[in-house]
């Protein structure tokens, strides 16, 4: 997905066969995904309770929890006071991102 995100310039992607979303990369990940994620590795009923409560827009893995946002330090220091910061990642959303977001599933081979 970070070799397409580079190289292309539209694309489309697709999931069983069925295509779900068809764009520019950036407006893709703009539109699905948001400017920034932050990324909670075995999130407390806390910090769900507090995503839940903010309305956040996020999906639950279970394992994980991803947020999705545009206001990343605000955000970033509220949510690493529920979890640590050991376990919160702040990163710049992707392809892969919106793939998951979209299918609700990992990048198969």
């Amino acid at each position: 997905m970070e070799e397409a995100s580079r190289l292309c310039d539209r694309l489309i992607i697709m999931d069983h066969g069925r295509i779900l979303v068809e764009g520019r990369p950036r407006e893709l990940i703009r539109e699905h995904a948001g400017k920034d994620i932050i990324e909670v590795v075995e999130p407390g009923e806390e910090l769900r309770a507090f995503v839940r409560d903010r309305g956040l827009r996020h999906d639950d893995l279970g394992h994980r929890i991803i947020l999705y946002c545009d206001e990343r330090d605000r955000l970033y220091r509220e949510v690493s006071e529920h979890c640590g910061r050991d376990g919160c990642i702040l990163r710049t959303a992707t392809l892969e991102d919106v793939f998951l977001k979209l299918t609700g599933r990992e990048l198969r081979e």
